[in-house]
């Protein structure tokens, strides 16, 4: 939720544009020394924006972090019991501040609900803390650093300016991606490498971001919008293209997000991670979750998955292992019933996902080869978006009474008088093919003749100026 009077720097602005522009300007104009000064003011007045105390907030947890880990480092290894109680400070206080803010309310709302249910006398109050926009991404990436430097995997870094730099960098601070300290910090330490290909692949990719958030998904979300109010009585039909259209809607959003503070980073000579690859084209469940939102699925396998045993302590505890994974991954998101909903979905779609692939009779039902890759996309599609369901709706007796609309519709045949809805069926499926990166990012955006390529990027910034949403929405995942 953005705090009303606030005028934040989102990507989607024009004084965002303003804000990077002058920060790339003078990023370039001073020396090498005095940048890393730059660009930690940078970042702290491009959060701030948001909200002024989220600047204290943020340095409060850096400092706190960047302390634990010094000291961890220190007894690493003639103290092993005293570096890992600092360990434990480190992850516990980061998972108390993420608890304290984003699931206190919903713990006070159902202890409450609870005790009236039993009949106890209780009276619990909210505090209505508003959500520092960011805050899920920047506890994780400060915990992998904790946990790397426990496991000797990683070194404490000495220099607190450049942990307070790699925990608040602006392009990837509030909405990932979710950067491990062994991949960023060493570059911030360097001189950044700035090539003419560098420069223009970085700006390709935040007009592709703007594309993917400002005509795609902004202009999807009225129709989501419309059809997933509460008060709206609509057909199967309607919900099912509603719930694709948000599946689309938060692809464009999240990965127009991560194209954008991937592109502008580049810019000033710095490598994020990819956070998506072609998620759509996944043949599983599973398969999806390792193309999309990368930077968590990933961090969740590392710090989670693995440690819990992963897939090596037999068949039962691998699948408790993969659902407890996506739960927490389902959880990250929010503190909503939906929510809680949506992760049990997602662990238990991607623990039957596996058992599919071991046991893929009922699975593979046509001819191996590119017919049957088709089908296996969209079944998964379907099963992706089932789960979603849950994640639009404002209530769980919402998405049940959508589910039954669903079904009811096309149990009694209703669900395909489809004549009127072609032109949203068709505009559904453009979207599905050029929601695939392989066609926006590689093979339009490769073409060998020069002018084929400018031309295609021409028709990209037009789309963006013709078509763009240019009200600065909001992105999905600021309120993560």
């Amino acid at each position: 939720m953005r705090p009303k009077g606030i005028n934040p720097l989102v990507f989607n602005s024009f004084k965002f544009l303003l804000f990077f522009s002058t920060c790339l300007l003078l990023y370039f104009l001073l020396p090498s020394r005095y940048r890393k000064y730059l660009l930690l003011v940078a970042s702290y007045y491009f959060y701030m924006s948001w909200k002024p105390e989220y600047g204290l907030l943020l340095l409060a947890s850096t400092a706190l972090q960047f302390t634990c880990s010094l000291y961890i480092e220190k007894y690493r290894l003639r103290s092993p019991d005293t570096a890992k109680r600092w360990m434990w400070f480190g992850l516990a206080s980061d998972l108390g501040l993420l608890f304290f803010f984003k699931y206190l309310d919903f713990a006070l709302v159902n202890v409450q609900t609870f005790s009236d249910w039993m009949g106890w006398e209780m009276h619990t109050s909210s505090v209505n803390l508003l959500l520092p926009v960011g805050i899920s991404f920047y506890v994780f990436q400060t915990m992998s650093y904790t946990l790397d430097v426990y496991r000797g995997q990683l070194k404490a870094e000495q220099d607190f300016l450049y942990f307070a730099l790699y925990v608040s960098f602006f392009p990837q601070l509030v909405a990932g991606p979710i950067e491990r300290a062994s991949a960023l910090l060493p570059q911030f330490k360097k001189a950044p490498l700035v090539t003419y290909l560098r420069i223009s692949s970085g700006l390709k990719l935040m007009a592709t971001g703007l594309f993917k958030k400002m005509v795609l998904a902004d202009n999807l979300a009225p129709f989501v919008e419309r059809i997933y109010h509460p008060l709206y009585e609509g057909s199967g039909l309607e919900y099912v293209l509603a719930t694709w259209a948000f599946m689309f809607q938060v692809y464009g959003d999240f990965s127009g997000y991560s194209d954008i503070a991937i592109g502008s980073a580049r810019l000033m000579g710095y490598d994020l991670m990819q956070n998506f690859r072609q998620p759509f084209m996944a043949t599983h469940v599973a398969e999806f979750w390792n193309r999309w939102h990368i930077s968590l699925s990933s961090w969740v396998k590392d710090y989670l998955y693995i440690p819990l045993g992963g897939n090596r302590k037999g068949e039962l505890r691998t699948y408790v292992n993969l659902f407890l994974a996506m739960f927490i991954i389902g959880i990250w998101h929010g503190a909503k019933w939906t929510v809680v909903v949506y992760a049990i979905i997602n662990g238990l779609s991607v623990a039957l996902s596996r058992y599919w692939q071991k046991n893929p009779i009922a699975w593979n039902i046509l001819p191996a080869g590119s017919l049957q890759r088709n089908w296996h996309r969209f079944l998964t599609f379907q099963i992706i978006c089932l789960p979603h369901v849950f994640f639009r709706s404002e209530y769980v007796s919402q998405a049940w009474s959508i589910l039954g609309t669903m079904a009811q519709d096309t149990a009694q045949g209703r669900l395909f008088h489809w004549p009127s809805s072609l032109p949203i069926i068709g505009s559904a499926a453009l979207l599905w093919v050029l929601l695939q990166d392989y066609w926006i990012e590689k093979k339009y955006a490769s073409f060998s003749s020069p002018a084929l390529h400018s031309l295609y990027w021409t028709l990209v910034v037009l789309a963006i100026v013709v078509f763009g949403n240019f009200k600065a929405a909001q992105f999905i995942y600021f309120q993560f």
